[in-house]
């Protein structure tokens, strides 16, 4: 048997920090983030923990909050209850222009262009059923 491979302290630091700073993250996903803001929360130095979301997701941390805010949008935009200005606002973006540019950098579509296809789809299959 082949033995496992160790992990050292460091790496187990490190995982530790992505982790909870992934979790604040998540939790706090309607605030609007800055590096700094992160690392202190995080209580370490912005430059430490722009290595960790490189190492770990291979983004940058605002790449990753970015990402996870979309991630969000998506899920709203399919739940059909707000437009997307109240979907922009509620996830701490500055402007519905902002969060539109993130969006299609993204997603390659604009939220509005999403929400479409994600009624298409919805018509569709219900075509299919009845």
């Amino acid at each position: 048997p082949k033995p496992s491979p160790c992990i050292t302290v460091q790496q187990n630091a490190e995982a530790y920090y992505y982790d909870v700073t992934c979790k604040y993250i998540e939790n706090n996903i309607d605030s609007a983030f800055t590096l700094k803001h992160i690392s202190q929360f995080a209580m370490v130095s912005p430059s430490y923990l722009e290595r960790l979301f490189n190492s770990f997701a291979g983004m940058s941390v605002i790449q990753y909050c970015n990402s996870r805010k979309v991630e969000h949008a998506k899920q709203l935009i399919r739940e059909d209850r707000m437009n997307i200005s109240q979907i922009a606002l509620s996830l701490g973006f500055s402007s519905i222009h902002y969060f539109s540019r993130i969006f299609r950098k993204i997603e390659g579509m604009a939220p509005s262009d999403y929400a479409r296809s994600v009624k298409s789809l919805e018509d569709h299959s219900k075509l299919l059923n009845t």
